[in-house]
């Protein structure tokens, strides 16, 4: 799990997400890698915007296929 670093409100700044608060989908990495998926909480500037394969298998697994 990637994540950013917190700016704002006291409240929020003390705020943290590690990965035994993810629940793993089968198929899709164990490890993270900055800009490897859209749905990491922050990604880098010179992301393309493109689903990748971790993140197609993730919305299949939970949304099925067409």
């Amino acid at each position: 799990m990637v994540g950013c670093q917190v700016t704002g409100p006291a409240s929020l700044a003390n705020t943290s997400i590690d990965a035994r608060d993810a629940i793993h989908v089968p198929g899709t990495p164990t490890t993270t890698t900055a800009g490897g998926s859209l749905m990491n909480s922050c990604f880098p500037a010179g992301t393309t915007g493109e689903f990748s394969s971790s993140d197609i298998t993730t919305l299949t697994t939970l949304y099925g296929q067409e």
